[in-house]
């Protein structure tokens, strides 16, 4: 008996150190400069209406386009100050590249142009950052558009 109250909180302890480190994610994050984005019929942006998506670079096969698994954040921080934050968190050890879109609203097509335009073509195979990590990635937003759909 005595040993079998050892033995079981010491495998929940392990079981636990085990399954806290197999969850932590990957991320990425950064600064997003705002200053001198062109917004032609948008006022009032703010930091929380730009989001970025971290998207594999690996897809199901049905149909072919569809990546594996996606996660956006909303970035965050002042617009006036002209420097937004975010950190995304992606699948531990996955190759994926980023993107920054918006969720302002448009009744039409949105189109974020951004410097870089998005990270790491999947051509060129992706960021990847080791489980625990966090990779750090700026982009400076150039314009954000609402185009209208014909």
């Amino acid at each position: 008996m005595r040993i079998k109250t050892i033995v079981v909180p010491s495998l929940l302890l392990v079981f636990g150190l085990l399954a806290g480190t197999s969850t932590q994610a990957q991320a990425a994050g950064g600064r997003i400069w705002v200053t001198g984005a062109k917004t032609p019929g948008f006022t009032g942006l703010n930091c929380s209406d730009i989001v970025v998506q971290a998207v594999s670079t690996e897809s199901t096969g049905k149909p072919a386009l569809t990546s594996k698994w996606q996660r956006h954040t909303n970035a965050t921080g002042s617009w006036a100050s002209g420097t937004c934050f975010y950190e995304v968190k992606a699948v531990a050890n996955s190759l994926f590249y980023l993107l920054v879109t918006t969720q302002a609203p448009c009744d039409g097509q949105k189109v974020v142009t951004t410097n870089p335009p998005y990270t790491s073509k999947p051509a060129r195979g992706g960021i990847k950052t080791w489980r625990g990590q966090t990779k750090t990635v700026a982009f400076s937003i150039q314009s954000i558009k609402c185009v209208p759909i014909k």
